[in-house]
């Protein structure tokens, strides 16, 4: 991997990127480090697959507290859908906002446990994309 950041001590600390050319799943990361730990507090990971997380993590580097993922079409070149809200321990936690481009709809509510939970308000749209 190529690392371009701050180094205290002979360390990654502070803000910086990473590029991995060996990691299965993860692009690159980009925000703060602490003692060469990467996903320390908050940052922006890019999975090859196109996928964006932008947010805050935890002290085990899963993604907590409040974040942006976009799930992009690579094919299409554009984001399909996304969340923002609350997440806890890599998955969905709390009051959040989910966005379909392709089913154009909008749901936001509470999730337990990466799932619906409780009463959400759908709004959705007849209007078709401009492609």
């Amino acid at each position: 991997y190529d690392y371009n950041g701050n180094f205290h001590s002979g360390k990654m600390n502070g803000y910086g990127k990473i590029v991995y050319s060996d990691n299965f799943f993860i692009k690159s990361y980009e925000g703060l480090f602490y003692n060469d730990q990467k996903f320390y507090l908050y940052g922006i990971v890019k999975f090859k697959s196109g996928d964006v997380y932008e947010g805050f993590f935890d002290e085990h580097f899963l993604k907590s507290d409040l974040g942006l993922y976009s799930h992009y079409d690579t094919v299409n070149r554009g984001s399909v859908e996304n969340y923002f809200g609350e997440f806890a321990k890599d998955k969905k936690e709390g009051i959040g906002r989910f966005v379909s481009l392709k089913k154009r709809k909008v749901l936001i509510g509470k999730y337990y446990a990466g799932d619906k939970n409780g009463i959400f308000s759908l709004i959705t749209s007849k209007r078709k994309l401009n492609q």
